[in-house]
């Protein structure tokens, strides 16, 4: 046969429709099935390749959800130590307000060891703390009840809560008056020692601890004591009376003088008066409760130009130098005797 007639004979597969690749497949023969073991080989390749893969993923998401659950636990636990923190250290509650403050006076908190700040008027101190005063020094406070506390120096003071205090050692005095005009203070408040404990009557007393030798003294009103070795009921001791405990036998009342030397540091101490607004009466009566002494009018007259003479500014003095100041400015005149202010006219 001839090319040519060949050529024109070989079918148009656009023509015909057929796919040449059917035709293919009709002429070839079919492979030989491969035998049970060499699909079953093939088959476990196949599974074991197939766990490998879903092992890893499945790994993978444990992994991410492991990391999430621990990040999620991490953060509590932070979050729960944070609170937990806060919680063991609850803000510190304020007991009282430096008034007045003279030479080196130190505040220690309960877990600062031996170091201690400065204190100064307006400052604050705290519940827990420790009051040292060194010498020629001294410290008055402001309780939130009103209650003057003033601590002598060479003394030491823990402040125990808002309403009680212990003193290691030195001289403490305490007024429940506020104001300055002798109005009672708000709540109860003790003093503990190493003797003994004192609870007030709205009084004005003097605590002192000089080594192993307890003494209160009385100024105004009275206060109960109770030993440390005392079974019974408190004692009562009254304005003028001063109870002493040492090593030896049990507590002591004596008499004692309301005003003098042994009273003069905690004058000095002693908060200012504001005038304004204030007549020279309540002035007068102000002095008398921070000297301890008794105040009198010699007339009629005196006392009514008191109660009208009207007073202005401040005056940040002791009482007694106060008293000297004051009184120039007005038509009165003071003169102290026997443990008595006396007031009259000027002539």
């Amino acid at each position: 046969m001839e090319k040519g007639t060949s050529d024109h004979s070989k079918p148009d597969r656009q023509s015909t429709g057929e796919d040449p690749l059917n035709t293919l497949f009709k002429h070839a023969s079919s492979r030989p099935a491969p035998s049970v073991t060499d699909r079953r080989a093939v088959h476990d390749a196949v599974h074991e390749e197939w766990l490998q893969v879903t092992a890893w993923r499945r790994w993978r998401h444990r992994a991410i959800g492991f990391s999430a659950a621990a990040a999620v636990v991490l953060a509590v636990t932070l979050l729960l130590l944070d609170i937990g923190g806060q919680a063991g250290r609850p803000e510190a509650t304020e007991m009282a307000r430096v008034v007045k403050i003279s030479g080196p006076v130190r505040v220690i908190a309960e877990d600062a060891g031996g170091a201690g700040a400065a204190l100064a008027i307006g400052t604050p101190v705290y519940v827990a703390q420790t009051l040292r005063t060194g010498g020629e020094s001294g410290i008055s406070l402001r309780l939130a009840n009103g209650l003057s506390l003033r601590v002598d120096e060479h003394s030491e003071l823990d402040l125990i809560d808002d309403h009680s205090v212990k003193l290691l050692s030195g001289r403490v005095y305490v007024d429940t008056g506020t104001g300055g005009v002798g109005s009672p203070s708000r709540g109860g408040f003790e003093l503990l020692t190493a003797r003994g404990t004192v609870w007030h009557v709205g009084t004005q007393y003097m605590v002192r601890m000089d080594g192993a030798r307890l003494a209160v003294s009385v100024r105004r009103g009275a206060v109960q004591f109770l030993g440390v070795e005392d079974e019974a009921s408190a004692l009562v001791v009254s304005v003028g009376q001063e109870v002493s405990v040492t090593g030896r036998g049990g507590p002591k009342v004596s008499v004692t003088d309301t005003h003098g030397d042994q009273w003069q540091w905690a004058e000095e101490l002693g908060p200012g008066f504001a005038l304004d607004g204030r007549s020279m009466d309540e002035f007068l009566a102000w002095v008398a409760r921070e000297t301890g002494l008794e105040l009198k009018y010699r007339s009629s007259a005196a006392k009514q130009a008191a109660e009208q003479t009207a007073l202005h500014g401040t005056v940040d003095l002791p009482a007694r130098e106060a008293l000297d100041i004051v009184i120039m400015s007005t038509d009165l005149a003071a003169e102290i005797e026997d443990g008595v202010i006396e007031i009259s006219v000027r002539p």
